[in-house]
């Protein structure tokens, strides 16, 4: 069982760095960056050019823009839910982060959804015991959460 567990952590703190897009070693964005990016805009109504947020290109083609469509729905219901997402893209921005709301809330979800299927699936394919599904839900709950407070902590540190 221990090996199930080291094994989950390893596999989540890899998808959750391939997710969020910030391999170990990366370098952190600079002050004047972070600080530009926390200026108000001139001219809101013109649109940017789209910043390149994964490393390769052929994770930015094909994982970003699910991840982005995905994020918006998850957006829009948090919205009727009547949460709001303004911290959210205040810590964002303090941290440098060039994705926007979309991608992030997307990046969660995608981590809760491999944080519930893995131990199912490393169970089918026989590399680990049975699990309760409370273990599902906690792995969900972490790959959920983490993000967040990975967040937190680039934007205060």
């Amino acid at each position: 069982m221990t090996d199930v567990v080291v094994f989950g952590v390893l596999f989540g703190a890899g998808a959750l760095l391939l997710l969020t897009a910030q391999p170990l070693g990366a370098s952190r964005p600079s002050l004047a960056r972070r600080l530009a990016a926390l200026a108000p805009e001139a001219e809101p109504d013109r649109e940017r050019p789209r910043e390149q947020v994964f490393h390769t290109p052929q994770f930015e083609q094909t994982l970003r823009p699910g991840l982005e469509r995905t994020g918006e729905w998850v957006a829009r219901l948090i919205g009727r839910l009547g949460l709001d997402l303004r911290a959210t893209e205040d810590r964002l921005r303090a941290a440098g982060d060039r994705g926007g709301v979309a991608l992030f809330e997307g990046q969660k979800l995608a981590g809760a959804l491999i944080g519930f299927s893995f131990l199912p699936a490393a169970e089918s394919f026989g590399l680990a015991p049975a699990t309760p599904v409370w273990v599902w839900l906690a792995a969900a709950a972490g790959g959920f959460l983490v993000p967040e407070a990975m967040l937190k902590r680039r934007a205060e540190g």
